[in-house]
């Protein structure tokens, strides 16, 4: 038994220590996962014309107008690809640079990867390297807020290039500067000097968020870590924790419809709602011309995946998934290192022209 054991455990370190048989177990495991949640059902739901009220307000999925033949082509080709559609850059709040995250998408395993950093597209003006490996769906997220509760809403296959996606960059840019100026104005006020300068300095000319104030904090010896500076100053209902700056859900959701885009509610556990609540702010959502939400956020307790799964079905909204990479070493958010979407939903790349 104890030759046995040894034996598992020098496999098991094998499997741990391989990169290559990492991807190959992570994109097994996934599309199996995802064949079997989305087959079982997937006939089904085809033959139900119930199925087609899904798609509010005239969306269809891509290959409908060109016949049910091509969609289910479609659809099981799409079953054995791993799509992360939530991750960020150093052009937002993430530590690797554009072309470090795409490399790192194809190294675990990624073939479809949607860059969405906040309220910005500059990782998309980047020389992203050319890769027949991955496909890029062009991506944003957001930040607006909802019954005075800060919330993200994601775009996904968005036209970079038009016209409304820039105008809601060119606000939320704006509002992004007065709120930086205004946390460095309520920082100073308990005591903390020059917070908007030294948050300024790190963010080095681009997007000023609340993790370079944090790490202003850290450098000055206000704050022990990184995470205590978010635990006492800069974490939600802290008093860094500022939103009335941002523009409505409704104007959000319209820049990303107006650009070709599906409107997706982001990683809805985080806000720490109620069901009653996370409903309300949904069919908020919805009535605005929201389409889907983000089922699978991460690393996540399979009865959550299962709740949200249902929910999403409730409300008929599109479901989307992603690990919401900032930086490596947060297992819980690695690119491509999450579940499968459950069964009974609908998967948001159905939508993809």
């Amino acid at each position: 038994q104890m030759i046995l054991n040894f034996s598992y455990l020098s496999l098991l370190l094998t499997l741990l220590t391989n990169p290559r048989l990492a991807r190959m177990l992570n994109r097994t495991n996934h599309a199996t996962g995802f064949f079997m949640e989305q087959v079982s059902s997937g006939v089904q739901r085809l033959k139900d014309k119930r199925h087609d009220t899904q798609f509010r307000k005239g969306f269809r999925p891509a290959g409908a107008a060109a016949g049910r033949a091509e969609w289910l082509r479609m659809r099981y080709a799409w079953v054995a690809m791993l799509f992360d559609l939530h991750s960020h850059t150093t052009c937002s709040d993430g530590a690797l640079k554009p072309d470090q995250l795409v490399a790192r998408a194809v190294e675990g395993g990624v073939d479809v990867l949607a860059i969405t950093d906040h309220d910005t597209l500059d990782a998309y003006r980047e020389a992203l390297p050319a890769q027949a490996a991955i496909r890029l769906v062009p991506g944003i997220e957001f930040s607006t807020q909802w019954e005075h509760i800060g919330v993200h809403v994601l775009g996904l296959n968005i036209d970079p290039a038009s016209a409304a996606i820039r105008d809601g960059v060119r606000y939320q840019t704006d509002a992004r500067r007065q709120r930086a100026v205004r946390i460095g104005e309520i920082l100073e006020k308990m005591g903390v000097p020059d917070a908007f300068a030294g948050a300024e300095a790190l963010a080095q000319g681009g997007y000023i968020g609340r993790p370079h104030f944090a790490r202003y904090l850290l450098d000055i010896g206000r704050a022990r870590s990184l995470e205590d500076a978010f635990r006492r100053f800069m974490g939600d209902g802290k008093p860094g924790d500022v939103r009335q700056h941002w523009a409505d859900l409704p104007q959000v959701v319209q820049w990303i419809r107006d650009a070709g885009g599906i409107a997706v509610l982001a990683h809805p556990l985080k806000y720490k709602l109620t069901r009653t609540r996370l409903k309300r702010l949904l069919a908020d959502f919805t009535l605005a011309g929201g389409q889907g939400m983000e089922v699978v956020s991460g690393q996540q307790q399979p009865q959550l995946t299962a709740a949200m799964g249902q929910l999403c079905e409730q409300m008929k909204l599109l479901a989307s998934c992603g690990s919401d990479f900032h930086q490596p070493g947060t297992l819980w958010a690695e690119l491509g290192r999450f579940p499968a979407l459950p069964r009974n939903v609908v998967p948001v790349w159905e939508g993809f022209s």
